[in-house]
């Protein structure tokens, strides 16, 4: 088993690997068959430099239940997680389309109105995700999933719900005091969104529609820079 293929010779039972699809500094997403259910899935098999980390590992599995409670039209199901052999994964909903960053790389900037209509269903998936007192703290274009990408019927779904890298591991630097909270935060009823300014610069940018785009070297790093270079100068 290496960082580069986790998933190596991993037996999910009733579960059947099939190919690699994505690969991130997390993991890396296979497509599998789940036979029991007849159905295709993506499942996530989290880098061993990260799961052997005793603090993701006490957080993995509470954060993953968490995931898989929130139910949004907007937020990828998860279907199940684990352990097996040592090693993390988690089972989630395959999405037959591409991610918002491969489409922005591949086409440039948005259309405005298609742009509008995805951070729309972002924001709403966070609202969702906040009225349950959960804070998503890896908001990117590589993680907003989207089925019939350019198509009509279009939709987004946002990903990796309690799946950031927070910990501090070889070739990794000592994360912040921010960072070190769990990915998913719990908060009193109402106060997530209070406290997110992230989420009141996205719901600003999706009801303006703006159109500024950040210098193309930087890369995205909040809810609101990706907003913004989802749409066109």
């Amino acid at each position: 088993m290496s960082s580069q293929d986790p998933g190596a010779g991993i037996v999910i039972p009733g579960v059947r690997l099939e190919g690699v699809i994505g690969r991130g500094g997390m993991g890396v997403v296979y497509r599998a068959y789940q036979e029991r259910l007849d159905r295709w899935i993506a499942v996530k098999v989290i880098s061993p430099d990260i799961a052997d980390d005793p603090s993701f590992r006490a957080r993995f599995e509470q954060e993953s239940r968490l995931a898989a409670a929130i139910e949004h039209p907007s937020i990828l199901p998860v279907y199940d997680s684990g352990e097996v052999d040592g090693r993390l994964y988690i089972a989630m909903r395959l999405i037959e389309g591409s991610d918002l960053r491969t489409a922005i790389a591949r086409g440039g900037a948005l259309e405005p109105a298609r742009a509008a209509r995805i951070v729309a269903q972002v924001a709403s998936a966070l609202d969702a995700a906040h009225a349950r007192g959960l804070v998503h703290r890896d908001v990117k274009p590589a993680n907003v999933l989207l089925a019939r990408p350019g198509e009509p019927g279009e939709h987004a779904y946002l990903s990796d719900f309690g799946l950031t890298k927070r910990m501090a591991s070889a070739g990794h630097s000592r994360p912040s005091r921010r960072s070190r909270r769990s990915s998913y935060e719990r908060l009193p009823h109402g106060a997530a969104r209070a406290r997110q300014p992230e989420h009141r610069r996205l719901s600003r940018h999706t009801r303006s529609a703006s159109v500024e785009t950040p210098p193309a070297p930087r890369r995205p790093s909040s809810t609101a820079s990706w907003g913004r270079a989802a749409m066109p100068a």
